[in-house]
Parts: C-alpha cells; sequence; structure tokens
C-alpha cells in the first residue's frame, strides 16, 4: 500500500541528497542525472546511473541513487528493491539505504520488510528522523498506534518542522478518539507546508468529531476542490451540512455523489478499451482507456500493474514468469500449476478471510490453467475485496493475473473483467 505522504517526504529528501558530490571520476554522469531530473526526463536520468554504475559498479552510492528514481519517480519499487539491495551489499553502514529500502518494501504491501529495515536505520542512525516517520507509519498500518506516536515524537525531537510527522502523528490520535490532539497535529502539518487534500480531509474529520461542523465543511470543501474525487470529501459535507441545518445544500452533495456513481459504473458495452503493454513487449490485455500502467521487469520477470486512478482499491496485476524450467526445475504445465498452488495456500493462512467460490478450467491460446473467484480480507480491518485469478501456464511460462475490486462492486467489475480475460497475449516467450 502506497503511502502518498511518504512519497512527498521520500522525494524532498532525495532532492536534497542530490547536493552532496557522493563520486569523483562520474561527476558528468552524476550532473546529467541532476539535469534529467529537472527536466522531468526520468527514463533518461536512470540511464545516466546505468552508465555510472557500468563503469564502478562497486559504488553503493549509483545503485542507492538510481533505486531512488525507480521508487519515487518511476513507480517501479521491485527495481528500486533490487537497487537498494545492491547498495547495501556493497556498504552495509549506509542507513539511507534501508531506510529507502524499507520504502520500497512498503510500497509493494510487505510491511514487516519495511520494519525490519527502518529497524536497522535507526539502529545505524538513532538520530535518522525520517526512518522514525517511516517506521511509525508502519506502526499505524499494523494498528499500535501508541507505538507509532512515540516513535513520531523522535521523529519530531530530531526534525521539530516535519510536516508528515505531524500528519501521521495526528492520524495516530484520531484512530486513538483523541479528536483534540489530531486537530493540534493536522493544524502542525498544513503550518509546516503540508496541504494536500488528505490533510485537509483528515483534519476535517477531527473538527466534525469535535462537534466544529462549520470548520469541517471548510476543510471537506478545500479537500474536494483539491481532489475531485474524493467522493468521502463529498459525502462528509453533507452530512456536516445537514448538521448545520442546510438540507438543500446536502441534497446538492449528494447529487454530485449519485452523478459520480453514474459515471463509475457505465454500461460495459459504452466502455473503450485500450490495450495495454509492458515497454519489452512481452504481455499485453485490454481494458478500459485511461486507466493507469506501472510496470515492472527483469530476465525472469515481468508485472504490470493497470487501474483507475480515481478508484484505487480497483486494479489487474498480470505477471508473467519465464523460466520456470531453470528457476524451479518444473518439467511440464501440471508442475507449474501445481507449485503456483502451493506457494498461494502458504500465503493464504496470513488472511484475516479467504474464501474460493468457484474455479474453472481456462484455456487462452497455447496456455491452460484455470481462474478462481474469491473473496479476500488480508487483515481483519481491512476492506473486502473481490477477485478473479487467472493462472495458466504453457512450456516453462507461467502467467497469473489478478483482477481485483471492492467485494461490494464486484457484480459490475467481475463482469467487466470476465470480458477481458481473453484478451490477454503473451507477446514474447
Amino acid at each position: 500500500m502506497k503511502n502518498i505522504i511518504k512519497a512527498i517526504i521520500a522525494v524532498f529528501t532525495f532532492l536534497n541528497l542530490f547536493n552532496i558530490p557522493v563520486f569523483s571520476q562520474d561527476k558528468d554522469l552524476q550532473h546529467q542525472a541532476e539535469y534529467f531530473i529537472s527536466q522531468k526526463k526520468y527514463n533518461e536520468a536512470v540511464g545516466a546511473y546505468t552508465k555510472a554504475i557500468t563503469i564502478d559498479s562497486s559504488n553503493s552510492r549509483l545503485w542507492y541513487y538510481r533505486g531512488i528514481i525507480y521508487l519515487e519517480f518511476l513507480d517501479q519499487p521491485q527495481n528500486a528493491l533490487y537497487d537498494f539491495d545492491m547498495s547495501i551489499n556493497k556498504d552495509s553502514t549506509y542507513p539511507d539505504a534501508y531506510n529507502f529500502r524499507g520504502l520500497a518494501h512498503e510500497f509493494m504491501d510487505d510491511n514487516n520488510a519495511a520494519m525490519d529495515d527502518y529497524n536497522k536505520a535507526i539502529n545505524l542512525d538513532p538520530k535518522f528522523a525520517q526512518a522514525y516517520l517511516n517506521r511509525g507509519s508502519s506502526h499505524i498500518q499494523f494498528r499500535d498506534y501508541e507505538l507509532a506516536i512515540d516513535d513520531l515524537n523522535l521523529c519530531l525531537k530530531y526534525d521539530k518542522k516535519n510536516a508528515g510527522a505531524f500528519y501521521q502523528r495526528g492520524v495516530a490520535h484520531y484512530k486513538l478518539k483523541e479528536y483534540q490532539k489530531s486537530l493540534d497535529d493536522f493544524n502542525n502539518a498544513v503550518k509546516h507546508g503540508l496541504k494536500t487534500a488528505k490533510v485537509y480531509y483528515n483534519r476535517a474529520n477531527s473538527h466534525f468529531k469535535l462537534e466544529h461542523y462549520e470548520k469541517s465543511i471548510d476543510d471537506y470543501t478545500k479537500a474536494y476542490q483539491l481532489d475531485t474525487n474524493d467522493r468521502e470529501a463529498l459525502n462528509n459535507r453533507a452530512v456536516a451540512y445537514d448538521k448545520t441545518g442546510k438540507p438543500e445544500l446536502a441534497a446538492q452533495d449528494r447529487e454530485k455523489l449519485r452523478a459520480y456513481n453514474d459515471q463509475a459504473f457505465p454500461p460495459i458495452e459504452s466502455i473503450k478499451f485500450a490495450t495495454y503493454t509492458d515497454s519489452t513487449k512481452a504481455v499485453s490485455i485490454d481494458l478500459p482507456a485511461g486507466w493507469k500502467l506501472n510496470e515492472s521487469h527483469d530476465t525472469d520477470l515481468v508485472e504490470l500493474i493497470i487501474y483507475p486512478p480515481q478508484f484505487p482499491l480497483v486494479s489487474v496485476k498480470v505477471s508473467l514468469n519465464p523460466n520456470m524450467l531453470k528457476r524451479y526445475n518444473l518439467h511440464s504445465e501440471n508442475e507449474i500449476l501445481d507449485f503456483w498452488k502451493g506457494s498461494t495456500g502458504k500465503n493464504i493462512l496470513e488472511y484475516a478471510d479467504y474464501n474460493i467460490f468457484f474455479q474453472k478450467l481456462l484455456k487462452i491460446g497455447d496456455f491452460n490453467g484455470f481462474f478462481d473467484r474469491i473473496y479476500i480480507r488480508l487483515h481483519k480491518d481491512s476492506p473486502k475485496l473481490g477477485l478473479y485469478e487467472l493462472v495458466l501456464a504453457h512450456d516453462d511460462i507461467l502467467v497469473y493475473v489478478y483482477y481485483q475490486c471492492p467485494e461490494a462492486q464486484f457484480h459490475y467489475y467481475g463482469a467487466l473483467f470476465e470480458s477481458t480475460m481473453r484478451t490477454l497475449k503473451v507477446l514474447k516467450r
């Protein structure tokens, strides 16, 4: 789960780090990378660091900086994770590398690994404010709110104006129903420059709990102005209007919500589709036009994550895994499918809820396999998700696709997903 506040602060940290020369013989390539970043040419910046790495692969900072570009600017946490691993392998004493590797793990929803890395960063530098912030945020994900507050207090001890720490501490206080403390922290987050839709939305919630209904309306309005896809802000503002005796304005907000719902669930036959593929053109699938594509790849894996930006719980993940014979000594389609079932079975034990409604055999081109209809909840407080899980094998290639949406919306998205399954194509083998 990507934490947008952490992403913002990580970028600030990254830009500041570039003011420090980290290698001498390749300064020209460093300057090139800085220039490309200033021009938002992030792939070219990666290229500059890749050239520097070919000259001096032992320099841990080269791997570290390239990893940050992958993580913060290209949304490729798996590539970033590889680079941070290499950086730490070259220099295991640099706390920043552990901190950013923790972020990469967290962006990939591996919160346990993230926590381990934040601990290592803090052990190396007990005054590392950013690591305390990130570890505190992870404690919030684990619902350990008191521990989160302890870490965020330490972050603010070493960085008294850290807006992200105020914001995260406000979230923790809110979860503990300490609404005045949460309001104070959100005020400080805004005071120190963090003026995002999410901050205003959360401050509005604190105002609402304290029965400051007019102030909550002001903040819900700011949140909605900054993010017009924030339907929660619109819904909560309608409730606040009701509380202040303004039913006409509440009715206007609810009418907008109805219009959003009509727009969110158009008839499937009216949807325009587009073909999404990775940059190496190894695999493709058709999904509604206008969705966002993130990708990562290496010699043994290509992954696509495709989703509508306004609905983050709706997504399709495509994973192409070649070389199953070389990697796992699997000789047949049945062995590959059994291997996948065994790996999935271990993961199921960690989920709060998991239920398979049905499993059907499926053949797409030369690939054989099955697809499942699943209900899943990762933790007891997590949203209920509905999934189609498509698993196919041919020769020594495994392909699996996760189609995910809120369980309450599966009646719509399930039909949409089914209509696109047979558009899946493996283009390179």
